[in-house]
């Protein structure tokens, strides 16, 4: 891949959901190393050569400050949909996708926070598969990583299937109509890691992972100190 080339897919990270049965923003997840998630999967987008736009959501303002300085980032509660919804796939991607269609990208590199098992060689792969289809333009391009066979993340999606997004993203479908059709290129990424994600608080022990605490959280009863007798 040459510079020119590089510089034309950005990265989107979605990273303004809210688990339930986590009982957490998603954008709070830390590795078993330390590292928040959300900066990791900044630093693979970055390492792809695909500066990361984040869709911010539920504990925007403490999620913005892990981002590294190459990182922008957009809130959805600043929109005027993310006023009144709340910020499901769909409208955290037509939010993403709403601020690239103002940039000069051609395709955007999809990601999600809660995927610990994508690794940087996965998210390379992916993107490079999809630069080898520059000879039929850039912004064409349809392609997914692949978990054994399960469709999964990354995503990259060429501009002109842009608007396609837009209209199709509801709730908590992102761009799998779109993903779907004949012409997606298939990139199986199941040798450099797992699709797997994070839902609930067993996922959490399973990876050794951790939810962060914002300075806003309040300790819990039990961690609190106790008056000496």
């Amino acid at each position: 891949m040459d510079s020119e080339s590089e510089a034309q897919i950005a990265g989107l990270v979605l990273a303004a959901g809210y688990g339930r049965r986590l009982g957490a923003a998603k954008g709070l997840l830390i590795d078993s190393d330390g590292t928040p998630r959300v900066r990791r999967v900044c630093d693979q987008l970055i390492a792809a050569e695909c500066r990361p736009l984040v869709v911010l959501g539920p504990e925007a303002s403490y999620i913005r400050s892990h981002l590294p300085p190459e990182a922008s980032s957009v809130d959805v509660s600043e929109t005027c949909e993310g006023g009144a919804h709340k910020p499901g796939l769909g409208l955290s991607l037509r939010t993403g996708l709403q601020v690239l269609t103002q940039t000069t990208a051609q395709a955007c590199a999809i990601m999600l926070i809660d995927l610990p098992g994508v690794t940087a060689a996965a998210v390379l792969r992916v993107v490079g598969r999809a630069h080898t289809a520059r000879a039929r333009e850039l912004a064409s391009v349809r392609a997914r990583g692949t978990w054994g066979g399960r469709p999964g993340h990354p995503v990259v999606l060429g501009r002109s299937h842009w608007p396609e997004a837009l209209d199709s993203a509801r709730g908590d479908q992102g761009a799998r109509m779109v993903l779907s059709r004949p012409g997606t290129v298939v990139v199986e990424c199941g040798d450099l890691g797992h699709g797997n994600d994070i839902d609930q608080v067993s996922d959490l022990e399973r990876y050794g992972m951790t939810i962060g605490t914002t300075p806003r959280q309040k300790p819990t009863p039990d961690s609190r100190p106790r008056p000496k007798p």
